[in-house]
């Protein structure tokens, strides 16, 4: 796995407010700069909405295997074509998923690992961190839950992202932890914005 400056991830929990926060990130750098591609994981792509409809009916290495593909195809047809260009791409969702959500559905971190095991990395890796009641309080109001969303669940990802956190830590990416629950979404955008222009 190698590291790529430029390559930018933001991942956590499901209810952590990432949404909201890339939200901020694109009105102020697509407005600011033009050098800024955000995408996300699951892709776009044929595969990465397959994975969206079906991830109720595939589980453990099914899923994790079309996780990992759907990777590979957005690392080689937008990720690194981007990067080349000069870009900063900035990714919703990346390996710190993986690493917890098929960890949940059955598999080893070694597994995972070696499923991404040729995967690029990003330099900075921002991983948001609220607590069980906020995540309670945001994902109730949801009108729909996918399987891996349930309270029950979202109670071991505070965790995992920890130990996802640490993984990542050890290949050599810088790891930046969010509360996004004592600062404001603002706030942490503007942290975020500083330390990628730095």
């Amino acid at each position: 796995m190698q590291i790529h400056k430029g390559f930018i991830a933001i991942d956590g929990p499901n209810g952590a407010g990432k949404s909201t926060l890339i939200g901020l990130l694109k009105f102020e750098l697509q407005n600011s700069m033009q050098t800024v591609v955000f995408t996300k994981e699951p892709t776009n792509s044929k595969l990465g909405e397959f994975i969206r409809s079906n991830q109720h009916i595939y589980h453990g290495k099914e899923l994790g295997a079309l996780v990992a593909a759907d990777r590979y195809h957005h690392i080689g047809n937008l990720i690194l074509p981007e990067l080349e260009k000069g870009k900063i791409v900035i990714t919703d969702r990346y390996l710190a998923s993986s690493l917890v959500y098929q960890q949940m559905d059955g598999l080893s971190t070694a597994f995972i690992l070696a499923l991404n095991s040729e995967i690029i990395l990003p330099s900075t890796y921002f991983i948001l961190k609220v607590s069980e009641t906020t995540l309670h309080k945001r994902l109730s109001e949801r009108s729909e839950l996918t399987r891996f969303e349930s309270f029950e669940n979202t109670i071991q990802e505070g965790a995992l992202y920890d130990n996802a956190g640490s993984i990542l830590d050890k290949l050599g990416v810088k790891v930046i932890y969010i509360n996004n629950d004592i600062v404001t979404a603002e706030e942490n955008a503007v942290m975020i914005i500083k330390e990628i222009l730095s």
